[in-house]
């Protein structure tokens, strides 16, 4: 029952885009009550301290899902993970890329590694932007700042995300301000990037009968 309820707001949802429908604006979503409920449980949840997030995590502080296959340990899945996503969308060796939702730098980094000569990163959390600062990666910028405010002075050659799509809304938004939010960051995306280059992301989803709300709310309190 839970899968065709996912399999049907799927469907409805490429009926909707498919039939032009037209979600608000999502500007209008900026400064509501419930976006601010979305910043704050971000930096509630990744501010707790670095120290913490070093016990659990692989050496570079990569916090999202692996890619585990061959991979025999957690720094091996991880660093699979993040070259197929360079490799997915073209970074190696190109000259701007963007990471939106950049945690703690280990992608950033491995993209100065292959020779991504600039790369900006966007996070919401003072912690993790300090501790990219720190980091000293070649080329590297961070940035405190939801995507909705950023802008550019010229695009980029490569755009990747990891693990931030699933903070832009929340479930108890209508399907019409979801798609809203989504269609703006897609086209947020394509206004960013040169024409004809790629972007590769990743994301976690969440539908009926599978993680409650309230298992994600005692992690993530939104």
């Amino acid at each position: 029952a839970a899968s065709q309820a996912i399999q049907s707001t799927r469907i409805n949802g490429l009926q909707l885009l498919a039939c032009g429908y037209q979600p608000p604006n999502p500007a209008e979503l900026l400064g509501s009550p419930m976006m601010k409920q979305i910043l704050d449980a971000i930096r509630a949840h990744y501010d707790v301290s670095n120290e913490f997030y070093r016990l659990w995590l692989d050496e570079a502080m990569t916090y999202s899902c692996a890619m585990w296959g061959i991979s025999a340990t957690l720094e091996e899945a991880q660093l699979r993970k993040l070259d197929f996503h360079i490799d997915q969308a073209r970074a190696e060796g190109v000259g701007r890329v963007l990471d939106i939702g950049c945690g703690w730098g280990s992608l950033m980094r491995r993209l100065s590694d292959r020779g991504a000569r600039e790369v900006v990163g966007l996070t919401l959390s003072t912690a993790q932007a300090d501790y990219i600062r720190n980091l000293g990666i070649s080329g590297a910028s961070v940035a405190v700042q939801d995507w909705r405010d950023h802008s550019i002075n010229s695009p980029y050659d490569s755009l990747i995300s990891i693990g931030a799509m699933e903070h832009f809304v929340r479930p108890e938004l209508s399907t019409r301000e979801r798609v809203g939010v989504y269609r703006d960051f897609f086209a947020s995306c394509k206004s960013w990037l040169r024409s004809g280059q790629w972007m590769s992301l990743q994301t976690s989803t969440y539908g009926e009968g599978g993680f409650t709300h309230g298992a994600i709310s005692s992690i993530f309190p939104e």
